[in-house]
């Protein structure tokens, strides 16, 4: 802590004794972050990897093969949901009138499920056939 009014140059300061022991290899990893000096020509001559151009000027996104195989996905989710709440709905007998009403709201809720997957996998295949179908750029 440095205890003067006036504006102090770290160069002028007196060498205190450490108040705080080494913690571990995260504190040495930590000290030798900082070991060798670096300036501003080690941050200039820094370049950043750049992500390798897709081959052939192809696009990024996912190809129409991937959103029909996840509309089936999706689709086959909804049909999964639906035949427990078959099952569900064709197993119920001799139940209270409490137990039928619980039944009935996880019947409800598996239908609203199956429903939403069959419209996100009727998204996913419409999205697909349009990516299928769109005309690609010509070169110039």
């Amino acid at each position: 802590m440095v205890a003067a009014s006036d504006p102090a140059r770290a160069s002028t300061l007196e060498r205190a004794p450490r108040r705080v022991a080494e913690r571990g290899a995260e504190h040495l990893a930590f000290g030798k972050l900082f070991a060798s000096p670096f300036g501003a020509a080690d941050v200039s001559a820094y370049v950043p990897a750049l992500p390798a151009a897709p081959p052939d000027g192809e696009a990024l996104w996912l190809s129409p093969p991937a959103w029909w195989v996840g509309a089936g996905a999706v689709a086959a989710a909804g049909l999964v949901m639906h035949g427990v709440a078959f099952e569900r709905w064709a197993t119920a007998g001799g139940q209270s009138g409490q137990e039928r009403a619980a039944r009935n709201e996880l019947i409800n809720a598996l239908n609203i499920g199956a429903v939403a997957s069959y419209v996100a996998a009727a998204v996913a295949a419409a999205v697909g056939v349009a990516l299928f179908l769109w005309p690609e750029e010509e070169e110039k």
